[in-house]
């Protein structure tokens, strides 16, 4: 499939505004997590760190292995958490005044 140079333009705009679109979520979602300091938000900043990670090697240095690396760094993060639910562990990380 032979796709024209117009519309290989439109859709790379097109990727780089999806792709701007989604850090620009992820700064917002990590910086409420921040703020509302609760431990299931945390999880929900460090998901989008290394969503944010990914994206940033993958568009600025061209490493196109560096979006596949962060979605397994998600994963792997997704199977811990599931892990722990699983056990009956309370959600993320306890804080320190959690645990005693």
């Amino acid at each position: 499939m032979v796709i024209s140079d117009q519309r290989r333009d439109l859709l790379a705009r097109r990727i780089r505004l999806l792709v701007a679109a989604t850090i620009t979520y992820n700064v917002i979602e990590a910086t409420i997590a921040l703020t509302e300091g609760t431990r299931a938000s945390m999880l929900c900043t460090y998901l989008s760190a290394v969503l944010l990670g990914g994206l940033v090697l993958n568009g600025v240095l061209g490493w196109s292995w560096a979006d596949p690396v962060a979605a397994l760094g998600i994963a792997a993060l997704a199977v811990r958490e599931g892990i722990n639910a699983w056990r009956g562990d309370p959600c993320c990380a306890q804080t320190p005044e959690e645990r005693g």
